[in-house]
Parts: structure tokens; sequence; C-alpha cells
């Protein structure tokens, strides 16, 4: 009987990240056959090659993150008695220089000068102007499953976020490894431990404020159809599939030492679902770690977008884990968007809800379709991906985000270019993303202009519609 292949389970349940083929249970690698591999000398020499050049590539890249980190301690110690604007720079021997004007960052004997208290950010990095708030917005940080430590670039990261002096960081999911049904309370209780430990009281410590919603590995919505032909161990038909993890999630969050920083104004199904105020922004963050969303859902939604609190404020921002729409390759899946996007995107914009930001696609991509404003933020974690229908290389990205109430203000002389720019009723964003490898400035005029998807096409912020020429009307190709 010759062997017989399947392929792992979908990820969306089980955890698995890709498919994998099995042989009889042992996993296939193209060129090995049963428990041997032959190997010719040709073979073996551009094996060693290959493996050479890998090495010295992660050794270069070790070696910038470790500068990353060490930057980010010596941020941290800045005498906050000092009459000096906070983070501005010294005339010192030895800095930190992120080369922002190439793909790889270096090290040189620099003395860069920000000296303007309007353009906060971290030694050596571009420095964007100020909004009248500051949001930055970090997404899918996890690494792998029932990991409790982070990567270099996110712990690099949370070093150096209060040199950008945010109003506000925005946790847009998967924060943890869970996901998996062969997790113990014990292993996803060590998960959250690991990120209060490295990622939220550094924070808070710090005095800047969080919030988050719930990823798909912090506490999955998913639940098991009544009619399900298979059922998992200590799963219920009609229930959460992974109710242990958001009982954890609830019991992380909802602890007594967990003080956010926000004005919570709808916090009956925190942390999954909730509304907040914060600097004259309406937030309203969905329960959308999966693709489905209940009509309870957005008739809860449309209560919070129609109360006083959310009219009343200057803005309204909207946050969810899963995207409305689909831009990055792997993430095309109906499984992996929300299925009911158009009535949640028709919402939001009745309700002038400015920009809705997600994550779960670890693909950075400043978009809009129709009014809405689309902020799909990247993966800081494991796993950045591509967008559909390119070759591009993905990064693992932060995002600035400065909100002007009242519209952009005049260019200054010393103006630097910002990453992404939309206005809106007077309203005016600017995103500036950065990749974490290297700290130089996402180009935006280097993203795809549009992104045809199986929702039809998302537009790059900036472009108009209107100017969209005949190859920007592309068809979409699954990328699955």
């Amino acid at each position: 009987m010759p062997p017989q292949k399947r392929l792992c389970p979908n990820s969306s349940v089980y955890g698995y990240d890709s498919a994998t083929v099995l042989v009889d249970g042992v996993m296939e690698i193209e060129g090995v056959k049963g428990d041997r591999t032959v190997l010719n000398w040709r073979t073996m020499t551009v094996i060693v090659v290959i493996s050479f050049g890998v090495g010295m590539v992660a050794a270069a890249h070790k070696a910038i993150l470790e500068q990353l980190t060490q930057l980010g301690t010596r941020l941290l110690s800045v005498d906050a008695t000092s009459d000096r604007p906070p983070f501005e720079t010294q005339s010192i021997e030895t800095q930190v220089n992120l080369d922002t004007t190439s793909e790889s960052a270096s090290l040189s004997t620099v003395s860069p000068s920000l000296g303007q208290a309007n353009r906060p950010a971290p030694v050596g990095m571009e420095a964007p102007k100020r909004g009248d708030v500051r949001v930055v917005v970090i997404s899918d940080i996890n690494g792998r499953y029932r990991a409790t430590t982070y990567g270099q670039e996110v712990l690099a990261a949370i070093q150096l976020i209060p040199a950008w002096q945010p109003d506000l960081v925005l946790g847009v999911g998967d924060m943890i490894g869970g996901q998996l049904l062969s997790l113990t309370p014990t292993e996803i209780e060590a998960m959250w431990a690991g990120f209060d430990r490295q990622i939220f009281q550094p924070l808070r410590q710090a005095g800047i404020p969080m919030a988050i919603a719930i990823g798909k590995q912090d506490g999955s919505n998913l639940i098991l159809d009544e009619d399900a032909e298979v059922i998992p161990d200590g799963v219920v038909p009609g229930s959460y599939v992974f109710a242990q993890e958001r009982a954890a999630a609830r019991t992380y969050w909802t602890g007594p030492e967990r003080d956010l920083g926000i004005e919570l104004i709808d916090s009956r199904q925190f942390p999954f679902q909730y509304s907040f105020v914060h600097n004259d922004i309406f937030y309203l963050v969905w329960d959308a770690s999966s693709s489905e969303l209940s009509d309870e859902a957005l008739a809860w939604a449309e209560r919070n977008l129609s109360s006083a609190a959310a009219q009343q404020a200057k803005m309204r921002i909207s946050l969810s884990h899963y995207p409305l729409h689909a831009v990055a390759q792997g993430r095309d899946r109906p499984s992996e968007y929300l299925s009911r996007g158009e009535e949640v995107q028709e919402l939001l914009e009745r309700y002038e809800v400015h920009t809705h930001i997600s994550g779960h696609h670890h693909a950075y991509f400043p978009g809009k379709v129709g009014e809405l404003e689309l902020l799909h933020s990247g993966a800081l974690g494991i796993g950045p991906r591509p967008w559909l229908g390119t070759e591009a290389l993905p990064k693992r990205t932060l995002t600035v985000m400065d909100i002007f109430f009242d519209g952009l203000p005049e260019p200054d002389s010393d103006a630097i270019a910002t990453d992404t720019l939309e206005t809106m009723d007077a309203i005016a964003t600017v995103y500036t993303t950065y990749d974490m490898a290297t700290g130089a400035v996402i180009d935006q005029s280097k993203l795809p202009r549009v992104i045809a998807g199986p929702t039809g096409l998302v537009l790059r912020q900036d472009v108009e519609r209107r100017d969209l020429t005949y190859e920007d009307n592309q068809r979409y190709r699954r990328s699955w």
C-alpha cells in the first residue's frame, strides 16, 4: 500500500501557521525519501555556501537590533529633572545612526540634533511633527506558540516608544502566542505574565496609556458550529473553541493592577468589545478575533457610535484584529477577514468614523475604501507578509499616527517628508511607519497604489479613485 499524504489542520482552529505535507505521519521534504537523504558533493557545496551567507546576514541583523535595544535603554534613562526638552539630543562622541536613506542601518560617529520639542523621536530616527494627538500602533507582536519572550524588534520598540511621546499606544491583537487546544492554564498564564513584564508594565511605568483589541491568539471568538463533523475534546458545539484562552485574557486584563490609563465608556464586555474616550477621540473596539461577527455585535456597535460620548468627540476611530478587507498574501481566504465587512464599513461611514485600524494580515498598508480610512498595521513580531499581487519583501513595522484636529499646519522650512497624509472634515492624519529592523521610515510612494483583494480594490491613502490608471484597475488573483 503506497504511503498516504495528508495536510496538517488549518491554522484557524488548531494553531498551525501553514500546511505541511505528511507521509504516514512523517514530514516529507522535497528531495528526501524515507529516512535517508542522498547528497552529492555539488549539493553539499551549495548547502555550505548558502549556510555561510545566511549566517553572515543573521549576525549583521543581530548587531543592528542590539544597537537599537541599547539606544532604547539609553533613552529610558534620560534625567527626568533636566531643563532640556524631553529626548533632545546632546553632543556626544558616539551615537547610533540609523541610515534612513537605505535599506540597512549603519553605526557611525554622529551628533544628530532634533532640537525641537514638537518633533519628539528616538535619537537618530526621522522625527515627524507632533499632532494634537499622537498614537503609536503596534500589532501581532507575539512569538511562536507558547512563547513567553519576545523578539528583539519588539523589545527595542517598547524601549523606544517613550521617545516618541505618544498619548496612547494601541495594540491591535495577537499580543501572545496562543490559539492551541493543547495549552494548559499554566502555559497561558505564563504567556500573559511575560507580556505584562516585557510589554505592558514598561509602557505604563513610562506613563503611557494602552488599549488593545483581542487577537485570535489572545482569546479567539471562534465558535464551533452546532453541526460540526469534528468536535475537539472538551469543546461543546455552539460554544467558544478557545474558551479557556478567553477566560485567561479576561482575568489578565480585568485584574485590579491593570490600569490602562484610559476612560472606559462601555466596559461590560471588556476586554473583548468596549469603547473609550481619550484626548477627545472616541474609540470603538470590536470583538473580531475571527472572521465572524454576530447581529448582537453590530447592534452593540451602533448603540455606542450613536451615543453622546461618540458624537460629541472630535474624532471617531474603530479598532479590530481582523480587517474589513484582505491585503496580504495567504490571508485572502474568506476565513481571514471579516465576513460582514461591508456591513461594518457602511455602519462606520454612517456615523462618520474617520479611521478603522486592524491587524492580523501582518502587512502594513495605509489604505482607504469609500470614505473610510483603513490602517492595516504590520506585524512587529514573527511572520510579516507581502501584499497581495506583489513580490515585495515584508517588514516588521511600528506606526506613529499624528492627528491634527484643525487640518495640517503650514509646512516648516525644515519639514521632514512624512509617510502618509490625509484630510477629511478638517481632521488630518499623518502616518510615520518605521521598519524596526533598520529604523528607516517606510516610503509611501514605494507602496502599491492599490491592492486588489476578494472584496475589491483597497486604495493607498493618498490615491483618489478618479486618478486610477488602467494598471491600477487590476484583477484580484487569489494567493492560496
